[in-house]
């Protein structure tokens, strides 16, 4: 059951139904059943431009129902009055909330530190692993890619049976926290294996690099599923959990510089340098992941110590799966999102992945130092990254000045614009790579 409001008149433009509550139950056919709604400050304001949040007087329409098309309605008007009691009563909410439930700085540094650890073998994998099992393990491509297609779509599977399990999952440390202490040392030996790259014949190879490849992705997901919903259960307050989650963007970004920035030069300075006689490029992904693989299982681990769960997940009376794909395939807006996420997440995914082969087969990248101790695909994918926090600081401006969806729309098709350049990119302008990979990023 749904819950939407419509502010008729409100000082910045607002979804025509906005969702504030639901609650999932089971009704039989013919039969009735009580379900009940709490508003307050926070489901009758909103946040303004400046990032401030608004309590406005004027009329309120309330719909209930099965879905955004919901015929039951109700109508109310808030005056100076009601403002004035709402802003007590949310004050008065946000004290005992800040006092009770509020995550200190320690845990959310701790739980940023568990996005760390998770895209420092995403990204790795995104980045380096076509290359790794092209170039170093020595494989087809064709292979490569049914390696990549065949264990991607057990991944597809595997991720909602993951959800399922941890929902269900009740220890005295919670939910979803048990799985970064159960799983963060497979996380990282696993992660050592799958860049190990052992001397093994042909079918072994393959062998070797499909088990490898599916067991990382299956305790990825293991990990990473669990860690994700986290933060839901560390704190009731959308506030912080807002704080949280610019915690888990801040970790993610190191992971990606780190990965960026480091892992060529890594592997070179393991492998016994590159361009020389003695290069050893499979022990330097070797020692190198071994590395990192270290780094990120003692990061999980760190999350899951400085980390709580506050918050009991609400239980699921209704787990007919059938029934929620089918309500949720009937939402036109989650369909159009979805699509665009596929569509962005595979453009990303192409992109990092073929950028070592770029760099290496069209640009001549030897893997020698070109500035400071970075190589040239180290420096174009660092200064990518860099080019990226900077539009995350301008996301806010963009968004306020054309609207999300205007702003989506048009910095999409500009990234667009930008992948359709390196076709006309002639290989020794590497600095026009640089600039149009930044706008790009």
């Amino acid at each position: 059951m749904h819950l939407y409001i419509r502010d008729r008149v409100a000082s910045v433009a607002l979804p025509v139904r906005e969702l504030k509550a639901f609650e999932k139950t089971m009704i039989e056919a013919g039969g009735t059943r009580e379900v009940e709604f709490k508003l307050g400050a926070k489901d009758l304001g909103f946040y303004g431009p400046d990032g401030g949040f608004r309590l406005e007087t004027g009329t309120f329409d309330i719909f209930v129902g099965g879905a955004s098309n919901a015929t039951l309605s109700e109508s109310i008007k808030l005056s100076a009055s009601d403002l004035n009691l709402l802003e007590y009563s949310r004050g008065q909410e946000k004290r005992r909330i800040g006092s009770e439930v509020k995550p200190a700085f320690k845990e959310k540094l701790g739980y940023g530190m568990g996005d760390t650890a998770s895209n420092i073998v995403f990204q790795g994998v995104n980045i380096l692993l076509l290359y790794f099992y092209t170039d170093v393990v020595g494989l087809a491509p064709a292979t490569v890619a049914l390696i990549f297609v065949g264990v991607r779509i057990w991944d597809s599977v595997n991720d909602p049976i993951m959800g399922i399990i941890a929902d269900r999952t009740q220890t005295k440390h919670g939910k979803y926290r048990p799985y970064l202490l159960w799983m963060a040392v497979p996380f990282g030996l696993i992660t050592f294996m799958t860049f190990a790259a052992p001397s093994l014949s042909e079918p072994l190879k393959i062998a070797y690099a499909t088990l490898t490849y599916l067991l990382l992705m299956m305790v990825y997901t293991a990990i990473n599923v669990p860690y994700s919903a986290l933060m839901g259960v560390m704190t009731p307050d959308s506030e912080q959990r807002t704080i949280l989650s610019s915690y888990r963007i801040v970790g993610a970004i190191t992971a990606g510089l780190l990965n960026s920035m480091a892992a060529r030069p890594m592997d070179s300075f393991f492998g016994g340098g590159q361009g020389t006689e003695s290069f050893d490029e499979a022990l330097g992904f070797r020692l190198t992941f071994l590395l990192l693989a270290t780094l990120a299982t003692i990061l999980f681990l760190v999350t899951f110590f400085t980390t709580r769960e506050r918050v009991a997940p609400p239980k699921v009376t209704d787990n007919n799966v059938r029934k929620d794909l089918a309500v949720l395939l009937q939402n036109r807006a989650w369909l159009v999102m979805a699509i665009a996420g596929v569509l962005t997440l595979s453009n990303v995914a192409v992109r990092n992945a073929v950028t070592f082969h770029f760099f290496k087969y069209y640009v001549g990248d030897d893997g020698s130092p070109f500035f400071l101790f970075l190589d040239q695909t180290s420096l174009f994918l660092t200064l990518g990254s860099l080019a990226f926090i900077a539009g995350l600081v301008f996301t806010k401006s963009l968004a306020s000045m054309f609207g999300k969806r205007n702003a989506l729309i048009g910095l999409t098709i500009l990234n667009a614009l930008t992948v359709i350049g390196f076709f006309f990119i002639p290989p020794d302008a590497f600095w026009v790579m640089v600039g149009v990979n930044m706008i790009g990023s």
